[in-house]
């Protein structure tokens, strides 16, 4: 295996890392060189001193590393909280709470203040996470509606505190301490936990 990286002349630039078993290397563009390095390439940048290219091996700025890792993990914080908001864990039992199901409550609650508003009776049949089905009334489709309002806005404050304190840290190990799985509202038993691995 050879490899070789394309760099311009002055090692300013380093566009291309090439790996082959045999073959003939592209012509170089004007203001460009090949230069061979150990594999792979990809770990290496040319550098040149007094008229000579070297390989030598490459380091990333610690600051680029941590900014590139915070990234990552604040996406990673993203999409867990939007796999346990997606189900509510309430006194009723879980409930899905995906955005196409709060707008649902948002309909059935106003449905519910409107019917108590005018006396007439109302009653939903609500389907919950676990497929089963119950009967609910004005007073308790609205409290179930606060519930679910409440477990994601819990979620999301949740995601915002673990944003804050991945910002904060100052180093990879303490970025890899932040258990971004930790600190969520519900629980093993009432089956938070549960509904965020059937979300996965």
């Amino acid at each position: 295996m050879f490899a070789y990286i394309l760099h311009s002349v002055d090692c300013a630039e380093q566009v291309q890392f090439l790996e082959m078993t045999s073959g003939y290397l592209p012509p170089p563009p004007e203001g460009y060189l090949w230069t061979e390095c150990p594999t792979p390439a990809t770990s290496y940048r040319i550098s040149v001193a007094d008229g000579q290219y070297h390989a030598i091996e490459y380091v990333e700025d610690p600051a680029v590393q941590l900014a590139t890792a915070k990234r990552t993990k604040l996406d990673e914080v993203n999409s867990y909280r939007s796999c346990r908001a997606s189900v509510a864990s309430t006194s009723f039992g879980l409930v899905e709470a995906d955005e196409t199901s709060r707008t649902n409550f948002n309909g059935a609650v106003s449905m519910a203040r409107l019917s108590q508003e005018a006396g007439r009776p109302f009653s939903i049949t609500w389907r919950m996470f676990d497929n089963s089905e119950q009967v609910l009334d004005a007073e308790q489709i609205i409290a179930l509606g606060l519930e679910v309002a409440g477990y994601v806005n819990a979620c999301y404050e949740r995601s915002f505190a673990l944003k804050n304190t991945i910002e904060a840290v100052l180093s990879l190990e303490d970025l890899a301490a932040v258990d971004i799985t930790a600190g969520w509202p519900g629980s093993p038993t009432t089956g938070g936990d549960e509904a965020a691995k059937k979300g996965n």
